[in-house]
């Protein structure tokens, strides 16, 4: 390992936490928290790591001269104080969403010195942004990464219930929930596009893959009795995360003889494999910390896996996307 480096924190709900364990364990140091004053959360959090505690962050950020920030403040409010806080030129790593609409995200790219071709390499925040879309850092990612480059893709099938209650979220559920998933959809098999999107109390429709037009089953049916899951027909089998932490691999059918109990024969699926992601910090958490650190910190050069601003902003415009969309357009 490197030099120990330092961390300060800009919100501390429950998520600051997961990250400030996984810091420490890989044997880095926590200097100091940004919050308000009268916020109960801010307070358990400074207390539990023995931390001062600031309620201006530009102060925090000038006093401590920290190596690196994590930002984690309520999912509403990030899209409000991001550019301000790039702007100090700290590696960053942020809670998603980043924004809430493609028309803020844009403004927050701007403002840090995004162009049409790229970022501003005057401004220095290339390399300074790092958005915590923690399931690309699933351990069996790069499993799934190779067998869609070497076998025939039919079609993916996703199913995004979302527990939430719709009217404290509204449509903002694609952006705070549903991001989480089609930001790893759109890591595994690259640009999308919607075909038809139907809304009511959730979206059902049919999305598609710019590279080869695969077809894309979408269900998002909000509080359905249903679980989370993402799948993908290949030609010789079916690949399965449900729930997203697991990877369930099946390649045929097992017939099951009648009985007398049963007296129908009948196909089950058989698994021949089965993959759960390392559960000792929340999931993804510790290899996306990992990444982080030796890319933004390090400067260590390698694969390019973690959420960018740029990959941000394609996940937020396909969640407008399909909030705007619907069956008017030809299938």
């Amino acid at each position: 390992m490197g030099k120990i480096k330092s961390f300060v924190f800009i919100g501390c709900g429950n998520i600051s936490y997961y990250h400030a364990e996984v810091i420490l364990d890989l044997g880095h140091k926590i200097i100091g928290a940004g919050g308000k004053f009268k916020s109960k959360s801010s307070w358990k959090f400074a207390q539990k790591y023995q931390l001062p505690i600031y309620s201006d962050i530009h102060l925090l950020l000038q006093e401590l001269k920290p190596d690196a920030i994590i930002l984690c403040v309520t999912w509403d409010q990030t899209e409000k104080i991001l550019a301000d806080i790039v702007n100090f030129k700290i590696p960053v790593l942020v809670e998603k969403p980043v924004a809430l609409s493609t028309k803020k995200l844009r403004k927050i790219l701007h403002a840090v010195g995004y162009t049409n071709v790229g970022f501003d390499p005057s401004k220095g925040l290339t390399e300074n942004v790092l958005v915590g879309y923690n399931r690309r850092f699933y351990d069996f990612i790069p499993k799934i990464k190779e067998q869609l480059l070497t076998r025939e893709l039919l079609s993916i099938q996703l199913n995004f219930p979302e527990v939430t209650t719709i009217a404290k979220y509204g449509r903002d559920i694609l952006f705070y929930m549903t991001s989480h998933w089609l930001d790893l959809l759109l890591y595994l098999v690259g640009d999308i596009e919607v075909v038809a999107m139907k809304f009511n109390r959730g979206y059902n429709g049919l999305l598609k893959t710019k590279k080869g037009s695969i077809p894309i089953h979408y269900q998002s049916n909000f509080d359905a009795p249903q679980q989370t899951s993402m799948s993908f027909s290949f030609t010789d089998s079916f690949w399965e995360l449900r729930p997203i932490e697991t990877l369930s691999i099946y390649k045929e059918l097992e017939k099951i003889k009648p009985t007398k109990t049963y007296p129908i024969s009948r196909y089950i699926p058989t698994k021949n494999n089965f993959i759960e992601t390392d559960l000792t910090f929340k999931p993804g958490f510790y290899k996306q910390m990992e990444y982080f650190i030796d890319r933004f910190l390090y400067q260590k050069k390698g694969e390019e896996v973690g959420c960018t601003l740029d990959a941000a902003q394609k996940v937020t415009e396909l969640c407008e996307e399909i909030s705007h969309s619907s069956f008017s357009k030809s299938l």
